[in-house]
C-alpha cells in the first residue's frame, strides 16, 4: 500500500470513529476531502461515488441519517402527461443546509416473453415494449383470458358425466 492510500484511509476512518465529537469528525472530513482533491489532481483520479454520498459536498460533514442529515424522497412532475412522477432521494445537511439530490432508479421497460411452438426447443423472443403498445397489450391480455376461460369450460364438460354414463359406470 502506498503512503497516500494509507493517509486517505486513516482520515476516512478517523472521521467515522469520532462521530460523537461533531467538530472533530467535521475537521477530519474536511481534511479527507482536501487530501482526496489534491492527490486526485496529481494522479488524475476523481473522488469515488461512495464518498460523494457519505459526505456533504458543501461543508464535508459526514452524513448520518437522522443525526447529521435528513433524507427524503422528493417527487417531481414528469414532462409528459402519462408518465409517472420522477423520484429523487434528497440529502439535506443539518450542519449547513445544503441539499443534494440523487435520482432513484426509474422503472425500466418490461420485457415481453412469447413462447413459440412446444415441439421446437423453447426460445424466447425478447422485445422492449413501448408506451404506445398499452391498448394492444390490454386487448391481447383480454383475448388470452377469454381463451383460458373457454379451455377451462371445455375441460369441465369433458369431466362431467351424463346420467346415462354415470349409471353405466355403477
Amino acid at each position: 500500500m502506498s503512503a497516500q492510500s494509507t493517509t486517505a484511509k486513516l482520515l476516512y476512518n478517523s472521521s467515522h470513529s469520532v462521530l460523537n465529537l461533531q467538530p472533530l469528525s467535521h475537521k477530519y472530513g474536511r481534511k479527507f476531502h482536501a487530501f482526496i482533491e489534491t492527490e486526485g489532481l496529481k494522479t488524475e483520479q476523481r473522488e469515488p461515488d461512495e464518498f460523494s454520498t457519505k459526505f456533504c459536498k458543501h461543508c464535508h460533514n459526514l452524513f448520518i441519517p437522522g443525526w447529521t442529515c435528513s433524507i427524503r424522497i422528493a417527487y417531481k412532475k414528469s414532462a409528459e402527461r402519462n408518465r409517472k412522477r420522477k423520484r429523487e432521494l434528497t440529502h439535506e445537511c443539518l450542519n449547513c443546509g445544503f441539499i443534494r439530490s440523487y435520482p432513484i432508479l426509474q422503472e425500466q421497460p418490461k420485457l415481453d416473453i412469447e413462447d413459440e411452438d412446444e415441439d421446437e426447443p423453447k426460445r424466447h423472443n425478447l422485445s422492449l415494449l413501448s408506451s404506445k403498445t398499452g391498448p394492444m397489450k390490454k386487448k391481447k391480455k383480454l383475448s388470452n383470458l377469454e381463451e383460458m376461460l373457454q379451455a377451462k369450460r371445455q375441460a369441465e364438460r369433458k369431466k362431467s358425466l351424463s346420467l346415462k354414463e354415470f349409471m353405466q359406470n355403477l
